[in-house]
């Protein structure tokens, strides 16, 4: 299916229209356009909702067309349409993610890196302190040039100052490169995959991931659990043992284990014991 955005799209995110479900049919064709357009694009891609909620009075106030990704703990970002904040916290704000939104605006393409973005605003840090990074930054944005771009902002605005010229040293909200359609009647979908694919050496220099771990959260997240792992008892104190031979009897933490449990002295002997076995005095 070929997706021709038109002025008509458009005028579906009037301000008059915004909380009307009349023209809820027309926007869910859209979207539903858009999410097969999206079929072409690299990745995997979800859009928002549709509807306007009358139970919380939220508006369509745009139709954004999002690459996914995935979670550390392996989870997708869900879009929760009876949210009161369903405007306010939208999915591609957890992740570096792509874009292609549609508002009273226009048609706007490109990347955006929330604050929201834990990970990734930590690797572009790291990516930035690097010996050079900046310079490496400035030359991965350099072929950017035709875009407009912005930081401390959470979606495209009226700017006007070239990607190029734009190093998130200072992230705030967010930071956001894009491409506006002026003109309806060209091949606007060969453009977006073009501009999108031009985005992708950024993207995937910065994205988090496994293999791309540049802020080393990895490494942090590996010591965190060991250290959770081990016994919440430290060495020296003194607990009674509730489980076991040794029942009712008093001992001194000796030593903890790194998989959990202590060691511990009663008299002349030494016993190994796990942390659900023996109580604080």
């Amino acid at each position: 299916m070929t997706w021709q955005p038109s002025e008509d799209h458009v005028a579906l995110f009037a301000a008059n229209k915004q909380r009307s479900a009349a023209y809820t049919l027309e926007r869910r064709h859209l979207r539903q356009d858009m999410l097969e357009f999206a079929k072409q694009l690299a990745g995997d891609w979800d859009c928002t909702p549709a509807e306007p909620c009358l139970a919380n009075r939220r508006q369509v106030q745009n139709m954004v067309l999002f690459s996914q990704s995935t979670r550390p703990d392996g989870q997708r970002a869900q879009i929760d349409l009876n949210s009161p904040f369903a405007l306010d916290v939208l999915p591609f704000h957890e992740h570096l993610s792509h874009f292609v939104q549609i508002d009273k605006s226009g048609l706007t393409w490109g990347m955006i890196l929330h604050q929201k973005a834990t990970l990734d605003v930590r690797n572009l840090i790291a990516y930035l302190d690097a010996f050079e990074g900046e310079e490496a930054l400035k030359k991965l944005v350099r072929p950017l040039s035709d875009a407009r771009a912005s930081t401390n902002i959470e979606a495209p605005s009226d700017t006007d100052t070239s990607a190029d010229l734009v190093i998130p040293k200072q992230l705030g909200k967010g930071w956001c490169i894009w491409w506006r359609a002026d003109d309806f009647n060209v091949d606007i979908q060969h453009k977006i995959e073009s501009d999108l694919a031009r985005l992708d050496p950024l993207f995937q220099t910065l994205k988090w991931s496994q293999s791309n771990d540049l802020c080393g959260a990895l490494a942090e997240h590996k010591a965190e659990r060991q250290e959770a792992a081990k016994s919440r008892f430290q060495t020296g104190d003194r607990v009674r043992i509730t489980a076991g031979l040794f029942a009712g009897r008093i001992g001194r933490v000796e030593k903890r284990h790194e998989k959990g449990g202590v060691s511990l002295g009663i008299g002349p002997v030494t016993i190994q014991v796990s942390d659900d076995e023996i109580a604080p005095l």
